[in-house]
């Protein structure tokens, strides 16, 4: 049996988008490229499930979260060795990688990655690759039957209680709220 979805639309008008001047296209691409779309689309659900007085500010921040960090690097001027970084995190994010294989085949120094990295990815290098393994988490969460320690190393962690910790840190949730959704054993 399937786990059960849930959808939320968000209703933006035209002055949303002037006052943040923010491209509408840029909002389905930060959907599909940003690495923390779906942390930040559990932390809109849990939200919701407790409206108070500052849901509609929180909602809207983490809206433009999602927005603001992923146009940096659709934007035309960005450096192809910053599109190259992307893609090797993103196809290698199961592998160890070091900073210096990184800036080999980046052809870049080490330095530099790390003093401008944040810059593009608004976030550290060890965070991004384990934003993007826990991205792999909830995927799998969604999809198959794991136990919390197969889940975390299906996931490229270590053990179990550090995926745990991540995953508590990036979306304010423990895997055993995914249990019932997500058939998490």
């Amino acid at each position: 049996m399937p786990a059960p979805s849930y959808h939320v639309n968000f209703e933006l008008t035209d002055q949303f988008f002037s006052a943040y001047n923010i491209n509408p296209a840029s909002i389905a691409q930060a959907l599909q490229q940003h690495p923390d779309v779906r942390c930040l689309m559990l932390n809109v659900f849990r939200e919701l499930q407790h409206p108070d007085s500052n849901a509609i500010i929180s909602l809207q921040q983490l809206l433009l979260n999602i927005v603001s960090d992923t146009s940096r690097l659709l934007l035309p001027g960005i450096p192809a060795r910053v599109k190259t970084i992307k893609e090797i995190l993103n196809d290698r994010w199961n592998e160890t990688i070091t900073l210096e294989e990184l800036s080999v085949i980046a052809g870049v120094h080490p330095v530099t990655i790390s003093k401008y990295f944040p810059d593009y990815f608004s976030c550290t290098l060890g965070e991004y690759r384990r934003k993007l393994k826990i991205n792999r988490a909830i995927e799998k969460m969604n999809q198959s039957f794991y136990t919390g320690a197969q889940l975390a190393y299906a996931s490229g962690f270590a053990d179990e209680s550090h995926f745990i910790r991540v995953l508590k840190k990036m979306t304010g949730l423990s895997p055993r709220y995914f249990k019932g959704e997500a058939q998490l054993r």
